[in-house]
């Protein structure tokens, strides 16, 4: 399917201050041209004929490039606020073309979106909103049918356009391209979308990135006992007795290994340090602390008794029940995003240590996603496989 030429928008928010990246976003160089000329190009090419692109920063820098690109500049003279007024300006737009049916929108540091991604999305979504997504996690280009134009102009709520949509189903429009879901907010983003770039589209998987390796996954010992049972994600009490003594016990098994390791990777959840302490003393291996190790947050929900949350939010817990895989607690993540995000720290510790044994100190969701990722689980059944114990060592040859 291509895009109906005359009926289908593409709106570029390109009015930001670039302030985390440092550097005017829109005219850094992506594959020889600048990023807004690339990000038109592939517009292009998907089919989407209206394409507008809506300025603030630096407008007068953009002139000359949105000439050349022959593109639609829509102004926003509230570009130093959210950058919710930014889609506000171009939703207004396109609802003043009659003939548009719907608009592909993504911010200006999105340029690693392929043409086909535009069309999959488009596809997915039909009358609805979509979006692209890699691995169930949701990224750009997200697509809105006319029908929604004027529910989000209307919206005056906190929240942005995630508010202004919250009544809508998002379809997800899965991507092999994992580009979908990265930008260059920061320097930092940037050096990584170019990396990813060079290697032709393509960032190693779990299995690519570990081959070879011995992964020692230590679930930390146990916390504190509560009176209720609680909801434990990265609420941090610290090991209970009984935790130190399997902490201790997991440094003593490691230690029998034949261990081939220069670093200890540790969650820095306090319960998993005090674990990565214990085994660092006993094998003499220093600790390296891995944010993406943590436990999955569950936001407002973390440290509470189950019996609460089922009491007084008793809707969004059987929502949970329903939708294990994306339903997300309020401030927290859902089971995509530490998924992927455990892949990330996967990619991380394969790029730091070229030692054979990997030695992960981390928590019990943790250690069953990297077994998903490993394809030595059914992720889609992952609340339901079998935790591991407590200061146990789990060892996966890749």
């Amino acid at each position: 399917m291509t895009m109906e030429r005359n009926r289908t928008g593409g709106l570029i928010l390109a009015a930001g201050l670039s302030s985390r990246m440092g550097r005017f976003k829109p005219l850094l160089d992506f594959e020889g041209e600048p990023v807004l000329s690339h990000m038109v190009k592939r517009m292009r090419q998907a089919g989407i004929g209206k394409i507008a692109v809506v300025t603030g920063h630096n407008r007068e820098q953009l002139a000359p490039v949105l000439a050349s690109l022959e593109v639609q500049e829509v102004y926003n003279p509230r570009y130093r606020e959210e950058m919710f007024t930014s889609v506000l300006a171009g939703v207004d737009h396109f609802a003043r073309d009659p003939a548009c049916e719907g608009v592909f929108l993504t911010p200006v540091d999105c340029p690693a979106i392929l043409p086909e991604d535009y069309i999959r999305t488009g596809e997915a979504a039909r009358d609805r909103c979509a979006c692209a997504c890699y691995m169930g996690k949701k990224g750009h280009p997200l697509y809105m049918p006319r029908r929604v134009f004027d529910p989000v102009r209307r919206f005056a709520g906190p929240g942005g356009l995630k508010n202004a949509l919250a009544g809508e189903e998002i379809l997800r429009a899965e991507s092999e391209n994992e580009g979908v879901l990265m930008d260059m907010d920061t320097p930092e983003g940037y050096e990584k979308l170019l990396a990813f770039s060079r290697m032709g589209y393509h960032f190693p998987t779990a299995a690519e990135a570990l081959r070879g390796r011995r992964l020692l996954l230590v679930r930390h010992g146990q916390i504190r006992q509560h009176r209720e049972k609680i909801f434990l994600g990265q609420y941090d009490p610290p090991l209970s007795e009984l935790g130190q003594r399997q902490a201790a016990e997991a440094a003593q098994g490691l230690y029998r290994m034949p261990l081939q390791a220069a670093t200890i990777f540790s969650s820095p959840l306090e319960r998993t340090l005090q674990t990565a302490r214990r085994i660092s003393e006993t094998v003499s291996l220093p600790v390296m602390e891995i944010p993406e190790l943590r436990e999955i947050s569950l936001g407002r929900w973390d440290g509470r008794s189950i019996r609460e949350i089922r009491e007084e939010e008793p809707e969004a817990f059987a929502r949970r029940g329903a939708d294990p895989l994306y339903f997300t607690p309020p401030g927290g993540e859902n089971m995509v995003r530490l998924r992927y995000r455990v892949l990330e720290a996967l990619r991380e510790i394969a790029r730091r240590s070229g030692e054979k044994d990997l030695i992960l100190v981390t928590h019990a969701g943790v250690i069953n996603a990297v077994k998903c990722l490993l394809g030595q689980g059914d992720f889609t059944k992952i609340l339901e496989m079998e935790k591991p114990a407590p200061g146990s060592v789990t060892v996966l040859e890749v």
